[in-house]
């Protein structure tokens, strides 16, 4: 197939002095094309010769596919970008973004449509190993959506994962909802070794050690939560807010890693919103989650007018701080006007991370934190601070837990479509190695 089309159409008048749109260069008809909205383009290329060469020139649907999708096809010999857009992104481009599984009663993870080399990949994020907050997230392959040499649809689970290898995935879509089926799945109970294998391999991705019975409660129940659904998946769309005018928040919302002690480190979802008074709440809602506070659930929350200034003397005193309560009587204080205060933390709180030792904070409010009992019974909320520290790391001091959780934002642009080159997420998690984002 030519490249670009040659103008002549039997259908026209020879004698006709007057011009037409396809009197135009290839080149231009091309561009122009580019331009209709995709259900035209079928009309078009119906209407003559000409409309229907154009249609089937590989650089108009190159086009249509960075106009619609942001996507760069980079085509090569044997590739068409007629085919992947009406075979692959037709049906599966919707898919392109941020998912959140939620079919695991406690337990949430964050997961990613996203293309690269001629393909549709389907990944988990991975947060990093406790306690090292400040680490990349990792990659989880789950399959692949790609076209063979004679341009049938291929999904392909990824080979290297114990659980998917040689699976037969089925992508089901229900409203705003993704469902994925998988059958042929191994079944690795039929061989005590073989399953103490996989828990092993598990606690290494997780924690970063052995699998130890003792110490690693709360990592069987979430390999068992995990095992025992692995045929049937669901995700929702991961639920973002509008972002506020930077200039109105004193860190700018976002995903970030957090620490939650013996739970490890989970994905939290930062956001501001304003209120019917004109005032701005912050909620911080888990992406990922444990039997205690599961996902999608609050895990602190407050209201900027609750700015405090507190003296080294009263930040170092605990019970001090646990009598800071917002006063209606006073004038309350705007954290735009005051500069960043030391940060002294108090004895008895344990600090959830192997960050150094922060010394300052660029503000510091009032906060509810929610704690709860194993699966989230009797939730109520406690008093807690919100420590910004800069724009990427934040605090939040749980005070009647004496504890001190630190956040760092997730660096990867998660909300890019198309990853050039993939050496963000170049490999799967394997038994071998876990790439970093």
């Amino acid at each position: 197939m030519s490249d670009m089309p040659n103008n002549n159409c039997d259908d026209e008048n020879d004698d006709d002095a007057s011009l037409s749109l396809i009197d135009l260069p290839p080149e231009i008809l091309c561009h122009v094309v580019s331009f209709l909205p995709v259900v035209s383009v079928p009309a078009l290329a119906q209407s003559c010769r000409v409309g229907q060469s154009i249609c089937d020139t590989e650089t108009v649907w190159d086009a249509l596919t960075r106009r619609e999708y942001r996507i760069h096809l980079q085509p090569h010999s044997g590739f068409s970008s007629k085919a992947f857009f009406q075979k692959i992104l037709v049906k599966y481009g919707r898919y392109l973004g941020l998912w959140q599984r939620f079919d695991l009663e406690h337990y949430g993870s964050l997961h990613q449509f996203y293309y690269h080399d001629h393909a549709l990949h389907f990944i988990e994020w991975i947060p990093p190993c406790n306690p090292n907050v400040l680490s990349n997230l990792r990659v989880k392959h789950f399959f692949s959506i790609g076209l063979d040499l004679e341009h049938n649809v291929l999904i392909n689970a990824e080979p290297k994962d114990r659980w998917l290898g040689g699976s037969i995935i089925e992508i089901k879509d229900l409203k705003d909802r993704l469902w994925l089926d998988l059958s042929n799945c191994p079944d690795l109970t039929l061989d005590p070794l073989s399953w103490f294998e996989e828990l092993n391999h598990f606690a290494m991705i997780y924690t970063g050690a052995p699998y130890n019975r003792g110490e690693h409660q709360l990592l069987t129940m979430q390999f068992l939560s995990l095992y025992h659904k692995r045929t049937n998946l669901c995700f929702q769309r991961l639920k973002q807010l509008s972002p506020p005018n930077p200039s109105e928040v004193p860190i700018r919302p976002g995903l970030f890693k957090g620490t939650y002690g013996p739970h490890g480190i989970e994905i939290v979802n930062l956001q501001f919103q304003q209120t019917g008074d004109d005032e701005t709440e912050f909620l911080c809602i888990k992406v990922t989650g444990d039997p205690n506070i599961p996902f999608d659930q609050v895990t602190f929350k407050g209201n900027l007018s609750d700015f405090i200034v507190l003296s080294s003397d009263e930040q170092a005193d605990l019970q001090c701080l646990s009598e800071v309560l917002p006063d209606k009587n006073q004038p309350k204080l705007n954290w735009k006007e005051h500069p960043a205060q030391s940060l002294i933390i108090p004895n008895q709180v344990q600090t959830r991370s192997d960050l150094p030792q922060v010394r300052n904070a660029q503000s510091r409010f009032l906060c509810q934190c929610q704690i709860a009992g194993h699966g989230f019974r009797h939730p109520q909320f406690i008093s807690g601070h919100f420590l910004v520290i800069n724009d990427d790391l934040f605090a939040v001091l749980f005070i009647e837990l004496a504890s001190l959780s630190f956040y760092h934002r997730i660096q990867t642009d998660l909300d890019r479509v198309c990853f050039d080159p993939l050496s963000e997420c170049e490999s799967a998690m394997s038994a071998d190695a876990i790439d970093q984002e």
